[in-house]
């Protein structure tokens, strides 16, 4: 008996020592990647994009711009070059913003804009141009974030109607107009500045040359003295 005692005695004392071998350490949790294995990997998120097609005029750092040329030209016939020049504009996938007898405003793609001014150097004399570039990066941006917070406040006061009595009801609903006014603003500044990057602006000026009246002519040569110099002239 005395030995048996001795044997249970000793296997008792090696189980509770594999226990304790076995026991995770006191105050330590196993953690998630121990219980769910290792994390899977994500794709990173990507930047909201501003909207605008591949023609938005970009610098090379990414960065929106707005293109403006100014062209005073010197011409004989206006009407010709400016029909040549509508028809180049509607070629390049462009639009007139305003005709007159003597000034276009175009809008044309960024890409297409030397294209533009070449034809318009070439239709007569260059009295002067001019090209400016503004940056509209920061001000596109500011109108998207100002467009989403906006957004996000009308969306979370919707949610408070159900739960409001009467007279709070209408001051939400007051409140509600005057935001929806003013998200129309800001969607409105918004779109202004995005065609503002979509497309540049060609801004002419025609000028004519002017014919001095020829009103006697003495010459050798009897058909030219019979002539009418005006219509002549006109038509040359």
């Amino acid at each position: 008996m005395r030995g048996l005692a001795v044997t249970f005695v000793l296997v008792f004392a090696l189980l509770a020592r594999v226990a304790v071998a076995l026991e995770p350490a006191a105050g330590m949790v196993p953690s998630k990647a121990a219980v769910h294995g290792p994390p899977t990997e994500h794709a990173p998120p990507t930047l909201p994009a501003h909207g605008l097609p591949q023609s938005a005029t970009q610098t090379d750092d990414g960065r929106l711009t707005a293109l403006t040329a100014t062209m005073v030209v010197k011409v004989v016939h206006v009407a010709e070059v400016r029909k040549q020049v509508l028809a180049k504009v509607k070629a390049l996938h462009g639009h007139p913003m305003l005709m007159t007898d003597a000034e276009l405003v175009l809008k044309v793609p960024p890409a297409s804009l030397p294209e533009l001014l070449e034809l318009l150097a070439s239709s007569g004399t260059v009295l002067g141009k001019s090209l400016q570039r503004a940056d509209l990066t920061d001000e596109i941006a500011q109108l998207e974030a100002r467009l989403k917070s906006k957004r996000e406040v009308l969306q979370r006061m919707r949610g408070f109607i159900d739960d409001s009595n009467v007279q709070a009801t209408l001051r939400i609903e007051r409140t509600m107009t005057q935001l929806v006014q003013e998200l129309e603003s800001v969607k409105g500044e918004l779109a202004v500045q995005r065609e503002r990057a979509r497309f540049a602006t060609v801004q002419v000026s025609f000028q004519y040359f002017q014919h001095g009246r020829i009103t006697y002519v003495n010459s050798p040569f009897a058909w030219l003295n019979e002539v009418d110099l005006d219509v002549f002239l006109r038509e040359f």
